[in-house]
């Protein structure tokens, strides 16, 4: 019996490194927003839990940062690259 495959729709723009790198923004936001919304405080309550959660702040932080310059330099990367040098629309002849 031959096996069935499934056809899976793949959007290109999903694995374009800015979009990667606006996902791991989002990543570390989502990271932040629970680690200072209160919501972990019922599993790290002692002093290692708090400083835990402080490294992982501090961490969140920086990786926001660095995704954020990984996702500008991708798109001035990509209109650079585009056929107009990424300045004003593109002309259709």
């Amino acid at each position: 019996m031959a096996r069935k495959s499934i056809a899976h729709h793949t959007d290109p723009i999903e694995y374009h490194d800015t979009m990667l790198a606006l996902s791991e923004a989002r990543a570390a936001q989502w990271l932040l927003r629970f680690l200072n919304g209160g919501e972990y405080n019922n599993i790290l309550e002692d002093t290692e839990g708090t400083e835990t959660v402080e490294w992982l702040n501090h961490w969140a932080i920086d990786a926001l940062s660095r995704s954020l310059d990984d996702a500008e330099a991708a798109f001035r990367k990509a209109m650079a690259a585009a056929p107009t040098g990424g300045v004003g629309p593109k002309q259709v002849a």
